[in-house]
């Protein structure tokens, strides 16, 4: 499977560290601080697997005022960056890292989430990634495979070597990217079984990066 391993690109939310606890604590604080209101558990839950924009719009249209719903994203990203402290690393990202760079494969992270948030958490967690790219990064986020056009270009690729390029995602809208590029896609279960990541087409499937390494889908260290 790493034969003719061009890169590998890695979405970060749930791929490369366990976020959602901190991502909907970050709504639930500013959700209660904008509108005087408070999200319960079901409604958190109802919020797994959208986006900033879609959530933030759900949830100030709920208050019946949507206008706010800009300001309700922004004061969601700022409460998550105090929540970094909180957001352990999945098993098997330190070794993947270190065998793609002993191994020297170009690698990066290509996410929906904000630079602000990637950068503290690489930080954090002393960890080195070549490049990483935010929602900033984009006028198309996914689930358009915009990013991942920029990924494979930072990488140092071009379209004819995208069929090498592999991609974890562990999201219906990152894996629609992933393949919409034209890329390896692996589904990533920390959010949605394996039957529905297969189901929208990924090639193959695995719990988390260890089990990547383990089914020999990442070269070993």
């Amino acid at each position: 499977m790493t034969k003719n391993l061009a890169a590998v690109l890695f979405d970060f939310d749930g791929v490369v560290v366990d976020s959602m606890p901190a991502h909907l604590q970050a709504w639930k604080i500013a959700y209660e601080e904008l509108f005087n209101e408070t999200l319960s558990a079901e409604d958190l839950d109802r919020l797994v697997g959208k986006s900033t924009k879609v959530i933030s719009g759900i949830l100030a249209a709920r208050m019946n005022k949507g206008l706010l719903s800009d300001e309700l994203a922004q004061r969601k990203i700022m409460a998550l960056q105090g929540l970094i402290a909180d957001v352990a690393l999945l098993p098997g990202v330190r070794e993947t890292f270190q065998s793609l760079h002993s191994q020297k494969i170009p690698f990066g992270i290509v996410s929906n989430a904000s630079r602000e948030f990637i950068g503290g958490l690489l930080m954090a967690h002393d960890l080195d990634v070549p490049f990483f790219l935010g929602i900033e990064d984009y006028t198309k986020p996914k689930p358009h495979p915009q990013p991942y056009f920029l990924g494979a270009e930072k990488a140092g690729f071009t379209f004819s070597d995208y069929k090498n390029i592999m991609v974890f995602e562990d999201s219906v809208h990152g894996l629609k990217a992933a393949l919409g590029a034209s890329m390896i896609g692996v589904g990533v279960t920390t959010q949605h079984s394996a039957d529905v990541l297969a189901g929208v087409g990924a090639h193959h499937t695995c719990a988390h990066l260890d089990e990547a390494l383990a089914l020999g889908l990442l070269p070993p260290l």
